[in-house]
């Protein structure tokens, strides 16, 4: 409960998490299957790093469209519940999101709930939330949103295309967060989303809705920890994107650097050497959140390469030519298999990374490599550059 408060400002509502499968067949209205969950083979592999250290497998998701009658959604982050009580604990959103946003509103522990739920225990919570609940009583569909544009791009607009292909929802209103910043908005728009459908919901107060329409993620990490991604949407996203662009006379092809910058976490310490050595090899430092939405798509559509440290930014690289070669660097000890990578490789571009050396904390103690802060070896960096760009001139 928030300190500032009273006890007479909230509602107690008792969730029980269950699989999402079995969500979906015993409390969702309706379900249509987009996509059966297997196992993905590409060309050259089917397996990377996990952040544990472990070979996994990249597995096809099982991906649905469904709507919800009488759906109830918690504050702060777009989480189902159905008249039941019953949430779904994968599938529909970031899991380590969901459990923090949860975990406001509960002294229980939401990790333990999850964890029963798929042992067969009791995977139940009480909650107190905001009793101010905003309700909509016509049919809608749920997008919510994400301020990191990375979470938002991979998360929520590669949902968009799965409501597009039911004809009858390609005029109902797509909610939307107020947190959500106007730019990631206009790509929605550029996405072919008409601005007079996206709808503007309070993001601190639960939501009632008379029929929610909602999508699963076609890209997210399973229990085990091993990715799962079906890139069909992402190439629907990518084809109406670039229907939607003003039409443009292009030139050459640009080589562009996403700088980390004054990030909170995971900072690329010597960023000003490594820089030095990118434009050398014609490279020049753009940061995207100064730019609107069509803006980026211009020099992104026409990009030749990409490079930058592992960051919201470089997912835009989803949306890059098929032909382009995206650069990341990381402190992960380890090539983590990252968003931008799962779509470097259904898309074909020519991937590299540059592995790190941990640092420091950024914050006091360490929260592990992936919030640390770190350095590259700028002769590691010359040499995978220099690596990376000959691919693209000897295809």
């Amino acid at each position: 409960m928030l300190a500032s408060e009273p006890a007479s400002a909230r509602i107690t509502r008792r969730i029980t998490f269950v699989p999402t499968d079995a969500w979906c067949a015993n409390s969702a209205t309706k379900i249509y299957e987009l996509c059966r969950a297997g196992r993905v083979t590409y060309a050259f592999t089917d397996t990377f790093y996990n952040p544990a250290g472990n070979f996994m497998p990249v597995w096809r998701p099982a991906v649905c469209v469904g709507y919800l009658d009488n759906a109830f959604v918690m504050p702060g982050y777009p989480i189902l519940m159905s008249p039941d009580g019953h949430v779904p604990t994968e599938r529909f959103l970031n899991k380590v999101g969901f459990a923090q946003s949860l975990q406001q509103f509960t002294t229980d522990s939401v990790e333990q709930a999850l964890a029963a739920a798929f042992t067969g225990g009791d995977g139940s919570i009480d909650l107190a939330l905001p009793a101010d609940v905003f309700s909509i009583d016509e049919e809608a569909i749920l997008l919510g949103g994400n301020p990191n544009f990375g979470h938002f791009l991979n998360e929520y607009m590669l949902r968009l295309p799965l409501f597009e292909m039911f004809a009858e929802l390609r005029d109902k209103p797509i909610l939307l967060y107020d947190y959500v910043p106007q730019r990631y908005a206009d790509f929605m728009e550029l996405a072919g989303i008409a601005k007079s459908r996206i709808r503007r919901i309070p993001s601190s107060r639960p939501l009632s809705c008379k029929r929610l329409w909602f999508a699963s993620e076609p890209v997210y990490w399973r229990q085990d920890g091993a990715p799962a991604f079906w890139p069909e949407p992402m190439h629907m996203l990518r084809a109406r994107i670039m229907a939607n662009l003003p039409k443009m006379s292009w030139g050459k092809r640009e080589r562009i650097y996403l700088p980390r910058g004054q990030a909170v976490h995971r900072r690329l310490l010597n960023e000003e050497e490594v820089f030095k050595i990118f434009a050398q090899q014609g490279f020049r430092s753009v940061n995207l959140a100064d730019h609107s939405a069509v803006e980026q798509m211009k020099l992104i559509v026409n990009c030749e390469a990409l490079a930058g440290p592992l960051s919201a930014g470089l997912s835009i690289s989803m949306l890059a030519p098929s032909d382009c070669a995206v650069l990341q660097f990381e402190g992960m000890r380890k090539i983590y298999l990252y968003n931008s990578t799962l779509a470097g490789m259904a898309l074909g571009q020519t991937l590299g990374t540059i592995v790190g050396e941990i640092s420091a904390p950024s914050q006091g103690e360490s929260r592990g490599p992936a919030y640390d802060d770190f350095s590259i070896r700028l002769d590691v960096a010359e040499t995978t550059l220099k690596a990376t760009l000959a691919c693209l001139t000897s295809s």
